[in-house]
């Protein structure tokens, strides 16, 4: 069987903790197991700054969501606040 294919959306002013336990659960929860490929996706690639002012660099944008099995947006910043129309046409398009 082939490794499920996860991307998890990087967001600025994410939240350590919450981006942390998709990365944990399905990247090293098993390691015996290759059940699932993780990564890291944002609206552009490049650094995205925490909450904490903690920064991760990605390397792929939301092309990476046309070829994920499970999606991941594990924090947003204000669930008022709308996302982009490109980001919200991915997920509709993920879904």
């Amino acid at each position: 069987m082939a490794a499920l294919s996860v991307a998890v959306l990087a967001t600025a002013g994410f939240s350590p903790f919450h981006f942390s336990v998709p990365c944990i659960l399905f990247g090293s929860a098993l390691p015996q197991q290759d059940l699932f490929h993780i990564d890291i996706c944002a609206e552009k690639s490049g650094p995205v700054i925490s909450e904490m002012g903690l920064s991760i660099m990605v390397t792929h944008g939301l092309t990476l969501l046309d070829r994920a099995d499970i999606v991941i947006v594990p924090y947003w910043h204000n669930p008022e606040e709308k996302p982009s129309q490109a980001l919200l046409d991915k997920l509709v398009a993920a879904w």
